[in-house]
């Protein structure tokens, strides 16, 4: 209210819902991929291509993903 907040903003509803310590363990075993919070793409009004762009600031080619995935 004193124009000391943040001065963009981002309101999301949904619902997601894990048992404790499940997100972590899909985590650490590679079932997600993470990157940092980056402003630009966080408020990006691009969303089809915030996924591309995600892929993109961790150094991976998206071109280079398989669909398809396993055990070796």
């Amino acid at each position: 209210m004193k124009g000391q907040g943040p001065k963009s903003a981002r309101i999301l509803l949904g619902y997601a819902g894990w048992v404790p310590g499940q997100i972590e363990s899909e985590i650490s075993r590679n079932g997600w991929l993470t990157v940092t919070a980056i402003s630009d793409l966080v408020f990006n009004k691009d969303y089809n291509s915030k996924w591309y762009m995600s892929v993109k600031s961790l150094g991976i080619n998206p071109l280079c993903l398989s669909g398809a995935s396993g055990l070796a």
